[in-house]
């Protein structure tokens, strides 16, 4: 293989990422309204392949005097310190390694800002940089990085603050205490006096081992926060549900097989939702309520920002390129990219009986209400694609409804399908031992494939790469996540009533959820979407990259239904420059 294919072979078409070297965290989304024009930056290495000397993805760059060994990830501030500009917050780093499980030395990690009046084509630092000289005295940290910055009603409420207050943490942890961020007050009309309030109350250090929740690791990066109404608050005062979005390092739970990288069994893009209240000398104190992974695979560093012109809350991250070796990266000339952006929201689920084939106790990230006997409402909190990738599509293609037999493949043949959307959904009885779709890489190999498939015995999705590529020396691990599927009670309110009398037994009448999935591939980006719940991002790399047929399939000893296939072609994106 030589350089140009090598460069070209594996390179997605509608993903964000450099024309060469080294792409990390997402760096300052937002949107400019003087430009009219949304921003987002992204840490770049442009001669090489591997993590150094980071820079932003804008013209902000190390330099003998500033930010001397890197910017590291930030957030575009919600208002500007100068007219006409929009500003960045950001971590400049003086001293090198930086590790949780290494002595941390204050003054490594600074708070920084600089200006854009362009775009965020150019940038001008703050002339009185650092704004924070790092962590606040007293802690001894083992992380202090990573800004986000934002209003926050629920906190403004607990600390008597006025209602146009903004908040920000930055992510890390202590040695003693374990994983938190740092909150900190800011008058929007005084961008860089940040004062600081406390660490984000007491998350043990091994939460999971409390029982009924994840392990939520050692040190957090890139925290985000962000708001929803609570559907389930009464009265006349608006009550709402606070999450916490995060990205862990130090994990000691198996998450991921073992045929993965160190970095993707010690790294997770996770969430909470917690409580927040006010403890004594304005402390504040979170209550961890659940949580769960934003994304089960190879997606890190979500970084996020609230859209003024959809009202939405957008967050995109960085796919982390781990199955090649650094012969094939350097071949490539490039390595790694930003994921499609996706809208943070809630997701609920009422008249809920079960779930498919485990109980209600077993749900670790969802918010569970009993409302009778027989049935609860469920909420948590997803990350879906973003409407407007919509745009891209182009020429439709699509299967009827029919029913699946065990054994038979009738798929959608393509010519050279590099970059396309697919929407398809299952009908899931419960004899069922799987259903799913299987990618073909070749055009006359039919044992070069990915599999996206469903397991309803264990309420488990996975995307098995095993066969994606004839090279052997590329790891093609099992990705897997978690994937509850729900029965619902059918909603006549004669049922609804029948079903939650105190002296009724079982439901008289209930329906098993589809099995929904969205599926994005990009030449060797794939990311999967459940049910808008769970999502999976990997990388395949088939010689062609492409697929040349995408087959709906069952196994076990009964048909299903195929309810829905819908298969676009996507349109390349503009790519940074």
């Amino acid at each position: 293989m030589n350089v140009d294919d090598a460069y070209n072979c594996w390179r997605p078409k509608y993903h964000l990422l450099a024309p060469s070297g080294w792409v990390n965290d997402p760096c300052a989304p937002g949107y400019d309204p003087v430009h009219r024009t949304y921003h987002v930056g992204f840490q770049w290495v442009p001669g090489g392949v591997e993590w150094n000397n980071i820079r932003k993805r804008t013209s902000l760059a190390p330099t003998p005097d500033a930010d001397v060994l890197g910017v590291f990830t930030g957030c575009m501030a919600p208002v500007s310190a100068k007219s006409g500009a929009v500003t960045a917050f950001y971590t400049s780093v003086t001293r090198s390694p930086i590790h949780h499980t290494l002595p941390y030395f204050h003054g490594q990690e600074l708070l920084h800002a600089a200006t854009s009046s362009d775009a965020g084509k150019t940038w001008t630092r703050y002339e009185n940089n650092p704004v924070l000289l790092g962590p606040p005295v007293g802690f001894e940290a083992t992380g202090w990085r990573d800004p986000f910055i934002a209003p926050w009603t629920t906190m403004a409420r607990a600390l008597d603050d006025p209602p146009a207050t903004l908040y920000a943490l930055i992510a890390g942890g202590t040695r003693d205490g374990g994983p938190t961020s740092f909150l900190y007050r800011i008058s929007p009309e005084a961008l860089y006096e940040w004062t600081f309030v406390s660490t984000i109350g007491t998350i043990p250090k091994r939460l999971s081992a409390s029982g009924g929740c994840y392990d939520f690791g050692s040190n957090w990066e890139v925290t985000n926060f962000v708001s929803f109404s609570d559907p389930d608050s009464a009265g006349p005062k608006e009550s709402q549900l606070d999450f916490l979005v995060m990205s862990v390092e130090g994990m000691t739970e198996a998450t991921v097989p073992s045929g993965h990288t160190e970095f993707r069994r010690d790294h997770k893009q996770m969430w909470m939702c917690v409580t927040a209240e006010p403890g004594q000398a304005k402390r504040i104190e979170m209550a961890y309520r659940y949580g769960g992974f934003l994304d089960h695979g190879c997606y890190y560093a979500g970084n996020s920002f609230r859209d003024p012109k959809t009202q939405c809350h957008v967050i995109l991250g960085w796919l982390v390129e781990e199955d090649l070796s650094l012969q094939r990266k350097q071949a490539q000339g490039w390595s790694g990219m930003l994921s499609l952006p996706r809208i943070l929201k809630l997701q609920r689920l009422e008249n809920v009986v079960e779930p498919l084939d485990s109980n209600m106790e077993s749900l670790k990230s969802f918010g569970v209400q009993k409302m009778g006997p027989q049935t609860y409402n469920l909420t948590t909190l997803c990350a879906v694609p973003d409407d407007r990738l919509q745009a891209l599509r182009e020429r439709h293609q699509s299967l009827a409804p029919r029913a699946l037999l065990p054994g038979t493949m009738d798929g959608l043949k393509l010519a050279r399908g590099s970059c396309w959307e697919l929407n398809a959904s299952f009908e899931v009885p419960t004899e069922i031992e799987a259903v799913g779709l299987i990618l073909q890489h070749s055009k006359d190999d039919s044992t070069i494939r990915t599999v996206i498939m469903y397991q309803p015995p264990t309420e488990t999705l996975s995307i098995t790469r095993r066969h994606s590529t004839a090279h052997t020396d590329i790891n093609t691990s099992e990705e897997t996540a978690q994937h509850n599927l729900f029965q619902f009670l059918n909603s006549s309110s004669s049922e609804l009533a029948d079903a939650d009398d105190a002296f009724s037994s079982t439901p008289t009448s209930t329906h098993q959820e589809p099995l929904s999935l969205r599926v994005f591939f990009d030449v060797s980006a794939l990311e999967v979407f459940a049910n808008e719940r769970t999502a999976i991002s990997t990388r395949v790399y088939p010689a062609s990259g492409a697929c040349y047929s995408i087959s709906p399939f069952v196994t076990g000893n009964i048909e299903c239904k195929l309810l829905q296939f819908d298969y676009w072609e996507m349109a390349p994106s503009i790519h940074a420059e």
